[in-house]
């Protein structure tokens, strides 16, 4: 009888983590967390901290040069977009929805 339970559970947790939705969204966040630790890792070197991408520029100036001008560009394209979507709803507008 133990045999058979521990094959059924066993088969269980195979058919859950084959799932292509738990696939999908374990995908989701193992992208996330990768995308949270560069972030870090380069928030830590523009503070003066010690990172690894601090290491990689010591080595090769020109990604500073090209990450710094990406995150700049990212920073005021968002403010532009804010600022715009400021223009275009207003309070009234959103309460008009309702």
């Amino acid at each position: 009888m133990d045999v058979s339970v521990s094959v059924v559970v066993l088969a269980v947790a195979m058919g859950i983590l084959t799932s292509p939705i738990v696939l999908i969204t374990g995908g989701i966040l193992l992208l996330s967390a990768a995308f949270a630790l560069a972030y870090d890792n380069i928030m830590t070197f523009l503070e003066g901290g010690d990172s690894l991408y601090g290491g990689i520029i010591k080595q090769y100036p020109i990604i500073h040069k090209n990450v710094d001008g990406f995150i700049g560009t990212i920073i005021s394209e968002r403010r532009e977009t804010l600022n715009e979507l400021r223009t275009i709803y207003t309070l009234e507008d959103a309460l008009d929805l309702f």
